[in-house]
């Protein structure tokens, strides 16, 4: 995983956020290369959030966009973990570049 993918997450979302507290995240890339973060946060809550990148080398853009997406609420501590892995498992064999809505 690229440093600039990670610091781009870490910076743009990760220190950003102001709701609920920092749990952890989690890198990879899907079979057609696009980059993801899910990015775990916690208060009362669990909570999963999507990051995707549009990179400028697929699309023949200006720079590489970054957007997100919440994947889940409310979860608790024992659900948090089944529910991350299965969205790598889906994420890791997605074969079509995501795109936002």
């Amino acid at each position: 995983m690229s440093d600039e993918f990670k610091e781009a997450v870490e910076m743009k979302y990760i220190r950003a956020w102001n709701v609920g507290r920092f749990h952890s995240v989690y890198y990879g890339q899907t079979s057609v290369g696009q980059r993801y973060a899910l990015v775990v946060t916690s208060g009362v809550w669990y909570k999963i959030r999507l990051i995707l990148e549009i990179s400028k080398e697929t699309f023949d853009i200006p720079e590489s966009t970054i957007f997100e997406y919440d994947c889940s609420s409310h979860l608790t501590s024992e659900g948090v973990e089944g529910q991350v892995e299965r969205w790598k498992d889906q994420m890791n064999r997605r074969d079509v570049y995501m795109m936002p809505k």
